[in-house]
C-alpha cells in the first residue's frame, strides 16, 4: 500500500478503514482498537453490509456496531473505498480544536493533492525548469499542509491520552547524530553553523523514537527559522545519573519575556502579527512539551532577546523498567525523509522538495 496514504490514515483521529477486493487494505491504530480488525481480513465482520456494498462513491450512513450506534463517512478513491467511523455517544468535538469530520475532509483533500503531484511528476519528461519549479513547490505545500494536519491530530491525541507510543529500547546518540547529519545537509543554504556534540559513546533510553525525532525536528526548525545567517545551532546530548539531556541551542533573535507565558499555548489564544512571528501558532512547543512530559520527561526553555534561546529535553532513562533481556537494543531506523520533510517544511528550501528527496 502506499506509503503516503497510509500515513494519511494515522494522522486521522478517528477510526479509518481501507478496504480493497473485499480486503481491509488498511485500518489506523484508532480501527483497530475499536473494532479489534487487522490487515488483511474480511471486513464484513466488522462494517455493516449495506455499507460495504452500497454503490455511491461518497455517502454517510448510520448503523449499529460493536454496540455502538456509529455514523459512517465513506469515500470511493481509485478503487478502494474509505471509510471513516464516529460513534454518536462521542464528543461532537474531540477536542475544542479540531472536529473528526472536518479533519477527515482536510485529509481527503490532502490525499488527492499527494496523488496530483504522484500523477505529474510521471509525466514531467521535457518539462522546463520553471515547471518542475512549481511542482515541488507543490509538494512542498503538500507536506506543510501535512504537518498542520498532523500537529493537529497529535494535540488532540495527548489531550485524550490516546496517542499510539512505541516505547523501544533506543541509542539517543545515534538517533541525535543521524538526524542532525540529515538536517545540516538540507538546510546548508541558511548558512548557519549546525553542529552535534555528545561526550558518550552510547546512550540507551527506552523511548518512542519517532516522537524524540518530533520533538528535536520542532526546536530545530524554530532555531532554524530565528537564527540569521553565519549564527550556530548546536544540539548535545549528555547523562547526569539516571537522567539525559538534549539540548538545543541557537544564537538567533531570542524570546521577547511577554511571550514566555504563551510559548505553549499559543494556539489557545489570540495573538498579534508580531507575536506570531516569534511564537508561529504555538501548537508545535506545546506538542513537544506533550511528548516530553509523555516519556516521563520535560521541556525547559531559557531565552533572552537579542541573545538566543536554549532548549532541553530532559527524559528519564528509566532504567527500572528497561530490561536487556526483555527489550534488547535494536539497531536504529529513523523515520525516513518524509518526517523530515514534514517537520521542517516552514523551513526548507523549495529545493528539497524535488522528485529524488520527497519520494
Amino acid at each position: 500500500m502506499d506509503t503516503k496514504l497510509r500515513a494519511l490514515l494515522d494522522i486521522c483521529p478517528c477510526p479509518v478503514l481501507a478496504i480493497k477486493d473485499e480486503r481491509i487494505l488498511a485500518a489506523n491504530i484508532h480501527a483497530q482498537n475499536f473494532l479489534g480488525c487487522k490487515e488483511g481480513l474480511a471486513p464484513y465482520a466488522f462494517i455493516p453490509q449495506h455499507i460495504l456494498e452500497n454503490g455511491s462513491e461518497s455517502f454517510v450512513a448510520s448503523a449499529l456496531t460493536k454496540g455502538n450506534t456509529c455514523n459512517f463517512q465513506v469515500k470511493d478513491a481509485e478503487g478502494i473505498r474509505f471509510i471513516s467511523i464516529v460513534p454518536e455517544d462521542s464528543a461532537p468535538l474531540r477536542s475544542p480544536i479540531m472536529s473528526d469530520n472536518l479533519m477527515c475532509e482536510m485529509l481527503s483533500t490532502l490525499f488527492n493533492i499527494g496523488l496530483s503531484i504522484d500523477r505529474l511528476r510521471t509525466a514531467t519528461s521535457g518539462w522546463d525548469m520553471r515547471a518542475e519549479r512549481y511542482l515541488s513547490l507543490m509538494s512542498q505545500n503538500y507536506y506543510s499542509l501535512r504537518h498542520a494536519l498532523t500537529n493537529l491530530n497529535t494535540a488532540i491525541c495527548l489531550k485524550e491520552g490516546s496517542y499510539p507510543f512505541n516505547f523501544k529500547a533506543t541509542d539517543l546518540k545515534v538517533l541525535c547524530q543521524e538526524l542532525m547529519a540529515t538536517v545540516s545537509i538540507m538546510c546548508r543554504d541558511k548558512e548557519l553553523n549546525i553542529e552535534f556534540s555528545s561526550p558518550l559513546t552510547e546512550l540507551y533510553c527506552f523511548v518512542d523514537s519517532e516522537s524524540i525525532e518530533r520533538i528535536l525536528l520542532n526546536l530545530l526548525s524554530n532555531s532554524i527559522a530565528h537564527t540569521p545567517k553565519g549564527g550556530r545551532i548546536s544540539v548535545r546530548l549528555e547523562r547526569s545519573g539516571d537522567t539525559a539531556y538534549i539540548s538545543v541551542d541557537d544564537t538567533g533573535c531570542g524570546i521577547a519575556p511577554h511571550i514566555f507565558p504563551k510559548l505553549f499555548t499559543a494556539y489557545e489564544r489570540k495573538l498579534s502579527l508580531e507575536e506570531m512571528a516569534h511564537t508561529g501558532g504555538g501548537l508545535g512547543l506545546g506538542i513537544a512539551k506533550g511528548l516530553a512530559e509523555a516519556h516521563e520527561g520535560a521541556l525547559l526553555v531559557e531565552s533572552r532577546e537579542g541573545k538566543g534561546t536554549s532548549v532541553r529535553v530532559v527524559l528519564p532513562l528509566r532504567s527500572y523498567r528497561f530490561n536487556i533481556l526483555e527489550h534488547p537494543p535494536l539497531p536504529y531506523l529513523n523515520s525516513g525523509m518524509r518526517i523530515i520533510l514534514t517537520e521542517l517544511s516552514g523551513v526548507l528550501s523549495t529545493d528539497c522538495y524535488k522528485k529524488e528527496l520527497s519520494e
